[in-house]
């Protein structure tokens, strides 16, 4: 298996191996799609691809049908019936687990020899680096999804918990791309158990007074510290709802880490300078600095957050009303054709 590092490496190897025109122009056309670009890093991606393009697909369509398609004919097309059940198995087990690579030692828990050596030969598992993996993430979360739900398992934030923290970094990439996954096997399941939820949760948090309390109410839930650096800034978290405000396209994070305070400068420096000479705003303490309130209304953050409010509390009443819609807002989703 060769692996590509930039999609100019991905496009010399379709050259390299001479596959039709139309089969070229498919995978190259749809290289920076979500749903494709995983199986583009790679040899061993690119030839399910063209199996699934040769068998009369169309990677273009919508991304339920490609993952339905693509898994049932391709990936999972030509393993025996109890192979297949082994498969979901191990996308399960390793999704609740938090895990992308596994040792051999993990997997021989859950299959044996002789079934890891079928799946690795059927590149349903690959081998590298002496630890195994799926293809790519997204086989492997819509695999585990399908699992889960199929056994009626209830889709809430300690689901994607372990995923979320311990599947290391790649999964920083791929957070809207794994909830879209589970949506879309079951969106009215989804927007009930995880979507509801999670809005239900953040909302009771905040105190609706006024504008100001609305906003002190967020940056408390975010615990948000600011320190301006010369020409960056740095923004910390500790909230655990980045992950579905996101799928909303409610980045609230964005929100205030973009504002422009040029402005305030001599004020800032004047009350918000640190020991290491950095301007260190506390937004916690906003509800007791008039000036830093002030500052804050003036630059438009206290809006912007009341608006991400508004649209939290819309999409939840529009939840209760229509839990069969789709809420994925994410533009980095929604940018194919869906």
């Amino acid at each position: 298996m060769r692996k590509f590092k930039t999609w100019e490496e991905t496009i010399d190897y379709l050259n390299e191996i001479k596959i039709e025109s139309e089969y070229w122009y498919a995978i190259r056309n749809n290289i920076y799609n979500w749903n494709i670009k995983p199986f583009t890093e790679d040899s061993t991606g690119i030839e399910i691809l063209i199996k699934y393009l040769k068998s009369g697909e169309d990677i273009e369509e919508k991304s339920k049908e490609f993952f339905e398609k693509i898994i049932d004919k391709v990936i999972l097309g030509n393993l025996k019936e109890y192979e297949v059940k082994l498969t979901y198995e191990i996308a399960e087990k390793s999704f609740k687990d938090g895990l992308l690579t596994f040792d051999k030692n993990y997997i021989l828990k859950i299959i044996s020899e002789k079934d890891l050596q079928q799946l690795e030969l059927k590149n349903i598992l690959i081998y590298e680096e002496e630890k195994y993996r799926f293809q790519n993430i997204l086989i492997q979360t819509y695999l585990a999804a399908r699992r889960i739900i199929s056994k009626d398992e209830k889709i809430n934030s300690e689901l994607f918990l372990p995923w979320y923290e311990d599947a290391e970094d790649e999964y920083l990439n791929s957070e809207s791309e794994i909830l879209y996954i589970f949506s879309m096997i079951n969106i009215e399941k989804f927007n009930k158990e995880y979507l509801k939820e999670n809005l239900e949760e953040f909302l009771s948090k905040i105190n609706t007074n006024d504008k100001f309390t609305i906003a002190q109410s967020i940056i408390d839930i975010f615990e948000i510290v600011h320190e301006m650096k010369e020409y960056s800034n740095f923004l910390k978290t500790q909230s655990d709802y980045d992950m579905f405000l996101k799928f909303l396209d409610v980045q609230i994070v964005y929100d205030i880490v973009e504002t422009d305070f040029s402005d305030y400068e001599s004020m800032l420096k004047l009350k918000f300078l640190n020991q290491n000479g950095n301007i260190e705003i506390i937004y916690e303490d906003m509800k007791n600095d008039k000036f830093l309130a002030k500052m804050l209304d003036e630059c438009g953050v206290i809006d912007v957050l009341v608006e991400d409010f508004k649209k939290l509390k819309k999409i939840y009443s529009s939840i209760l009303k229509n839990p069969k819609k789709d809420y994925c807002e994410d533009w980095e989703i929604k940018n194919i054709n869906l």
